[in-house]
């Protein structure tokens, strides 16, 4: 299922969700072929003048497996809805997009533009935004699964006429947040950019061994940074808790999103099957 990255309370959640959901579909498959031997209970009883007790049975058996059809859909449901709420809280109060990677352990093999930092910061922006992608790839798909098995259930309960709460906004939130990781003017943006850069920088251009540990910061960017004299020369050096407020100074350009793509794809798709005649 590629969960890895995903914590295992979430995990745990989107697994009950599927358990219900299969637990309703094959009683649901047993109810409509007890229903189906009914008919044809009630259609040789009328055409051969038999016995009504095997009719009447066989209608209870398919009244009764409905009954508890039904029942396992509502079970179904509140798993989908308790599970909706908790990637909810995941997504919306344990940041759960923006903790998918761990930029300091990551695989840092790059040619980094260490002689302008603007460039550098952008590079580092954009690997941070593909690692994060790469993760919540697994997280996107299960979105898409559960978003589609909560319209099928929503749909039954509907068709049965039960009553049921209102499922919470996932699918739009998610929507909301990955773009927001994509877009550097946001505040979700603004933290990967800074966090990639003080994880990045620091290793990939470092200032020189006789200076305090950071990201060496190339002309014009001397601000930022404190100056260390170094081999005869002074450089200046940005320590990584200041990686913020320099990436606020700067003019990133929005990085693509192959998740965020796929979930818009699929809106897309879903609104135009919705749109077509029947």
């Amino acid at each position: 299922m590629g969960f890895k990255s995903l914590s295992s309370p979430l995990v745990e959640s989107f697994l009950h969700v599927h358990e219900k959901h299969g637990t309703y579909s094959m009683l649901e498959m047993r109810a409509l072929e007890l229903m189906d031997s009914a008919v044809v209970s009630a259609q040789n009883f009328s055409q051969c003048d038999k016995d009504s007790k095997a009719m009447r049975e066989s209608w209870q058996r398919a009244m009764w497996a409905e009954e508890r059809s039904q029942e396992a859909l509502l079970e179904a449901w509140a798993a989908t809805v308790s599970g909706a709420e908790r990637l909810l809280i995941a997504l919306n109060h344990e940041q759960l997009l923006l903790r998918l990677v761990d930029f300091a352990k990551e695989d840092m093999d790059m040619e980094p533009f260490c002689a302008d930092t603007q460039r550098l910061a952008q590079q580092f922006y954009g690997r941070a935004v593909s690692l994060l992608d790469r993760a919540a790839w697994p997280l996107v798909q299960q979105a898409i699964t559960f978003q589609a098995v909560a319209s099928y259930q929503e749909q039954q309960l509907q068709l049965k006429h039960l009553q049921y709460v209102p499922l919470p906004e996932i699918w739009q939130t998610l929507k909301k947040q990955l773009a927001a990781v994509a877009e550097p003017s946001q505040p979700e943006g603004l933290q990967v950019a800074a966090e990639a850069l003080a994880a990045m920088g620091p290793e990939l251009c470092p200032a020189p061994q006789s200076c305090p540990r950071g990201l060496q910061l190339a002309q014009g960017f001397e601000a930022h940074g404190r100056a260390c004299q170094a081999a005869a020369k002074t450089v200046h050096v940005m320590s990584p808790h200041a990686a913020a407020g320099l990436v606020q100074q700067l003019r990133l350009r929005p990085e693509p999103l192959r998740s965020l793509a796929l979930l818009r794809e699929v809106e897309v798709a879903v609104e135009g099957r919705q749109g077509a005649p029947a």
